[in-house]
Order: C-alpha cells, then sequence, then structure tokens
C-alpha cells in the first residue's frame, strides 16, 4: 500500500516555496522580524510579512492546544478575515489549511518514532479534539489511516533490535 500525499503535501510544498520548511520552530525563528508588510504579497521572493511570521511561530509552538483562527488572530493584533486574507496572498492557503499541515506532520514524526505512544495520545499533543477526526484529517491527505502509517513506517525489526 502507498501513502498518497494530497493536500498536505500541497500545502507544505507552498510553504516550502516560501521557505518555511516543514515550519520547524528553528526555520521560524530564523526568519522572525525579516519581513515586511506588501499591499499584494503573493510573490514568493518577498520576505513574509511579520503578522504571518508570528502567525506561523503562534501556529507551531502551540500545536498541542485547541488552536482557533479567531484566537490566533487576536493573537497578533488583526481581524480573522485579514489573517486569512495574508495568508492566502502569501503562502496560498489558508490558516485552517496550514494548522492541519503542522498537525499532520508532527503527528506522522510521533507516529513514526515513538510506536509506544497511542493513537489517541498522538492525537491529542498535537491538538486534535478528537482521535477521530484526527484520523479523518489523516485518511483525507495520506489515503491512510494513523496506524496503517505507523505500520509502513515502523523500522523493521532486526536481530539486535529486538533484544
Amino acid at each position: 500500500m502507498m501513502i498518497r500525499l494530497a493536500q498536505t503535501q500541497s500545502v507544505g510544498q507552498r510553504l516550502q516555496l516560501r521557505g518555511w520548511r516543514d515550519l520547524e520552530l528553528g526555520a521560524l525563528h530564523a526568519a522572525r522580524g525579516r519581513g515586511h508588510h506588501t499591499e499584494r504579497g503573493g510573490n514568493y521572493g518577498e520576505p513574509l510579512d511579520p503578522i504571518v511570521v508570528d502567525a506561523l511561530h503562534k501556529i507551531h509552538a502551540g500545536i498541542g492546544q485547541p488552536l482557533r483562527v479567531p484566537q490566533l488572530a487576536s493573537q497578533v493584533g488583526v481581524s480573522q478575515r485579514s489573517l486569512n486574507r495574508w495568508f492566502q496572498q502569501q503562502l496560498g492557503c489558508t490558516v485552517v489549511e496550514v494548522i492541519r499541515h503542522v498537525r499532520l506532520t508532527c503527528a506522522r514524526q510521533w507516529l513514526s518514532s515513538r510506536p509506544d505512544l497511542p493513537v489517541t495520545q498522538v492525537a491529542a499533543m498535537v491538538g486534535y479534539s478528537s482521535p477521530n477526526r484526527m484520523e479523518n484529517h489523516f485518511q483525507e491527505a495520506l489515503g491512510v489511516s494513523p496506524r496503517a502509517y505507523r505500520r509502513q513506517m515502523a523500522p523493521p525489526l532486526t536481530l539486535e533490535s529486538s533484544c
């Protein structure tokens, strides 16, 4: 069974075009303060608006918590509509798509690196309100369930690793 990357991959690709490689926290810190506001945005050669950078940082830092767009917009000091518009212009995707991408990226890392963690715990660790919601997003984005993903990504057992 092959894992397909649908919506999540396209969001990830768009973010990578902007220099946000898998939204690593180090990259977010390094890019902080480099941007300036542009009326039109969307030019991948231009730095990101500091508000977008701040929102990306808050998304990544608060990934284990329930995260809602109105609260995020309030935290960065803009309206929900403005934040969504800036994300669309500068990243080519919505705030919700970015949040989902970060959650699924973190969940994939946990599932492949920590086979001892139950899927329900992974879902809670990455901010999903229920394991079913994470499972639905996983299925939509990757074409497999979290459990199937874990089985596919698990390292093969060797004599050394089983002792």
